[in-house]
């Protein structure tokens, strides 16, 4: 039993001096035991120096997925020796794996800035992995490249005549012949449709046109020429609100009475309507679209439409309750009384309407730039005019 205790005591000693970093032959040479213990199922602390198969192929197999001191923590060996190892064995540095490419070689793959490597990586557009240690060297599999860079939907973020790697240009050469489409900027594609850049790019905002934006929105030919995809030019052009059924029917109701745009667009303003043109631009899309007379059938309004000339027309005696502050124009108007600034464009947009259904060519300028004699005496004009055509009076 002493003899047992002796020999369990000796074993401790020897860890100890183990740990304390004494070499294990020194303390052999001591007389110490030592007492091999498994370390992270690779070796045995205590024997020889001599690295195991297995140990080697771990090695091999996580160069460049983790880093000289992770592996050496996992094997139980100093970041010496195992740099030591991959050298003697030819194995390659963690940048240099085969198959794999560090971020400075897929830019120069490309032909393009590593600036740009390193944007397309941190946007997880280009697949990559960051190799482990301080440095964080970004790592980009040579055949993930190759596809990435052959698909066409990635084009825009490289110039495919600046490609380097011959190879990898033929192939995009090859995918670029079969492909029956193309990258637009949004300048080519605001000239196709005849519009501004801002309406295009309020398109992309909005969800209307599909694009990628890369510095600036890219859009396929496909996308922007495909059926129903219109812009307007002009005023309201710009502009894009979600409008309901009611007031696509407010919309066709004020503008056959003669309310104008301007107005309609201060009666309709909300959180998601700030801007002037609103119903000047819906207007023309329901026109376009052949909705208006839906739209007058469905909700039962008193409005006549000549779906040829794109003219409507209702007559605003029948709509007070609806437009009270233009029947108060009217009946002031009619009764020869003072209007106010807002009531003459009332009037005048009445007047328009009714001579714009018959198809009187007419005055139909009015600007209190020119006084109010003066536009009383344009809109007593307009009012002859609708006589002369023996149009009953308006307010009989």
């Amino acid at each position: 039993m002493d003899a047992e205790m002796e020999r369990l005591i000796e074993a401790v000693a020897g860890q100890a001096g183990l740990g304390s970093g004494i070499a294990p032959a020194v303390l052999e040479a001591r007389g110490m035991r030592i007492m091999p213990v498994l370390k992270q199922d690779f070796r045995w602390v205590g024997h020889s120096n001599r690295w195991l198969p297995e140990e080697e192929q771990f090695l091999r197999e996580h160069i460049g997925l983790l880093s000289d001191v992770e592996i050496g923590a996992a094997l139980g060996r100093s970041i010496a020796a195992i740099r030591i190892r991959r050298q003697r064995r030819g194995m390659p540095a963690h940048s240099k794996r085969p198959g794999w490419l560090t971020g400075n070689g897929a830019a120069k793959a490309l032909g393009v800035d590593m600036h740009n490597v390193m944007k397309l990586c941190r946007r997880g557009i280009l697949p990559h992995q960051v190799m482990h240690g301080a440095r964080g060297i970004l790592m980009v599999r040579e055949a993930v490249l190759y596809r990435w860079s052959v698909n066409p939907l990635n084009w825009i973020y490289f110039r495919q005549d600046k490609v380097r790697d011959l190879h990898l240009r033929r192939l995009i050469e090859l995918k670029r012949a079969r492909w029956e489409d193309e990258w637009w900027t949004i300048g080519q594609a605001a000239a196709w449709h005849g519009a501004d850049d801002s309406v295009l790019n309020n398109a992309f905002h909005d969800g209307r046109l599909r694009g990628k934006q890369w510095g600036n929105w890219w859009v396929l030919r496909s996308e922007a020429t495909r059926r129903g995809v219109h812009f307007w030019r002009g005023k309201g052009s710009n502009v894009t609100v979600e409008w309901s059924e009611g007031m696509d029917a407010f919309l066709v109701l004020g503008r056959a009475v003669g309310v104008s745009c301007n107005a309609l667009d201060r009666m309709t303003r909300n959180k998601n309507s700030v801007k002037s043109g609103n119903s000047d631009y819906r207007l023309r899309i329901l026109r376009r679209d052949g909705l208006i007379p839906g739209i007058i059938e469905k909700h039962g309004l008193k409005v006549e439409y000549d779906p040829e000339r794109g003219v409507m027309w209702a007559d605003w005696r029948e709509h007070k309750q609806r437009f009270p502050a233009v029947a108060e124009a009217m009946d002031k108007f009619l009764l020869g009384r003072r209007l106010r600034g807002k009531e003459v464009f009332m009037v005048r947009g009445v007047l328009a309407a009714r001579l714009a259904w018959l198809g009187i060519d007419g005055p139909r300028m009015v600007t209190l730039r020119w006084g109010m004699e003066s536009v009383v005496r344009k809109l007593m004009e307009m009012w002859r005019a609708l006589e002369g055509y023996k149009v009953r009076r308006l307010e009989s």
